[in-house]
């Protein structure tokens, strides 16, 4: 098995970033890795650029199924850093640390080309479009049905910054929150300001609609649920012209996937009550959902136990992420088998 250098390969995978559903060399290089340490057969193309790898036992065939997964998506963002493997494509960087996820899975199987596993099977997935909440859900559904077994333990993980340097965070139940983005477009009739009488103004409806927001949270006691106005623009930058259009961009998140569900239907009805109210014309527009990563009671102890015989440090969560992870498909499709974790990378995550 050919020697592996994993701080290099993340130095190469950082520098050649590739967006959501576009990862075509990144999945490229990783098969050219994997096939380097003697594996075939790697499966490859699901849903999008999406990649498998089985790896079983030495000795028992039967034993348990455990499932690794990274994600191998970057942000459209541009790096502006100076180490020598800064991205080389402008626009695009593996800021939500990627690269890392994935290097550590190719350490992974480096790792177990030398040592199988002695019972069971090992699958090391590799996921396109996290950053968008699409790809678990497309490998999912692939047409060649690559995922279409069997598994006891489903494990992911993610960097996060503000904790301490290789500390383990646990948490029970569910770890990163289920959200949506929400575009709304209100159309009316722009008007003379001296006789807003003669139009359409979205401006009333707008000002209802965002204080009914606020009351969100109060419908569910005891539970996490947000919703974050992120873009309001209305009318056009002049004093002469009363607002005829709008266009405002929220999103709504919740640690319950039931009031998650009835939050959304909440908003839409409350909108479309208010604009019918108006005479107003209304379009709104779901943009990435993610689901709710709940994470499975028999995993969890796993995971503690692992931790506990490497005496790691660890801690427990007291709530979860606010942030969503596309990790939550494989929960559901993997009914009791998921578990999400954290790996804190210090107060500065050097790049």
């Amino acid at each position: 098995c050919a020697e592996f250098d994993a701080t290099k390969f993340r130095h190469l995978i950082h520098s050649r970033p590739e967006l959501s559903h576009k990862e075509v060399g990144t999945a490229a290089q990783i098969v050219t890795t994997l096939e380097s340490f003697g594996y075939s057969g790697i499966k490859t193309k699901i849903g999008g650029t999406g990649l498998l790898v089985e790896i079983s036992s030495s000795e028992a065939s039967d034993g348990p199924v455990t499932v690794f997964r990274s994600e191998l998506d970057a942000l459209p963002i541009t790096e502006n850093s100076k180490h020598d493997h800064v991205s080389v494509h402008t626009g695009k960087m593996h800021a939500c640390g990627h690269d890392g996820h994935m290097a550590t899975l190719v350490n992974l199987a480096h790792r177990l080309k030398k040592e199988p596993p002695k019972k069971g099977k090992v699958f090391l997935l590799f996921q396109p479009a996290e950053e968008i909440g699409e790809g678990a859900r497309a490998m999912v559904e692939d047409k060649s049905g690559a995922l279409n077994f069997h598994a006891d333990y489903v494990y992911a993980f993610h960097n996060i910054p503000g904790f301490p340097l290789g500390q383990v965070l646990i948490r029970e139940g569910t770890f990163a929150c289920a959200s949506t983005g929400v575009e709304i477009i209100i159309s009316g009739k722009p008007s003379h300001a001296a006789y807003p009488e003669h139009g359409l103004s979205p401006s009333v409806a707008i000002a209802e609609f965002l204080m009914l927001l606020n009351q969100i949270p109060a419908k569910y006691p005891g539970k996490l649920a947000m919703c974050t106005v992120c873009y309001i623009n209305a009318g056009e930058e002049a004093y002469g012209t009363a607002a005829g259009n709008a266009k405002l961009c929220l999103t709504i998140r919740s640690d319950d996937s039931d009031v998650f569900e009835d939050m959304k239907v909440y908003v839409q009805e409350v909108i479309s009550d208010i604009s019918k109210k108006h005479s107003l014309g209304l379009t709104l527009k779901w943009i990435e959902p993610f689901t709710a990563t709940v994470n499975a009671p028999g995993p969890i102890a796993k995971l503690r136990q692992a931790v506990d015989s490497l005496n790691l440090p660890h801690t427990d969560l007291p709530e979860p992420m606010r942030w969503s992870e596309d990790f939550g498909v494989f929960c559901e499709k993997w009914e009791g088998a998921g578990t999400f974790f954290g790996i804190g990378s210090g107060n500065e995550s050097a790049q």
